[in-house]
């Protein structure tokens, strides 16, 4: 599984068995579940950027 599969045009960083997408100006964690990956929680780290 690659972040291409996941987010699309994500930035990835592994640490401690942890999964995490940079994308733009949100921080985005995810899990690997049963081979898929799913979304557990994301933070924007811009207040004056627009949401999606």
């Amino acid at each position: 599984m690659s972040c291409v599969d996941w987010y699309g045009n994500a930035r990835p960083l592994f640490l401690r068995g942890r999964v995490f997408a940079l994308l733009g100006y949100e921080l985005v964690e995810g899990r690997v579940d049963g081979g898929e990956m799913t979304e557990r929680r994301r933070v924007h780290l811009y207040r004056g950027a627009r949401r999606r």
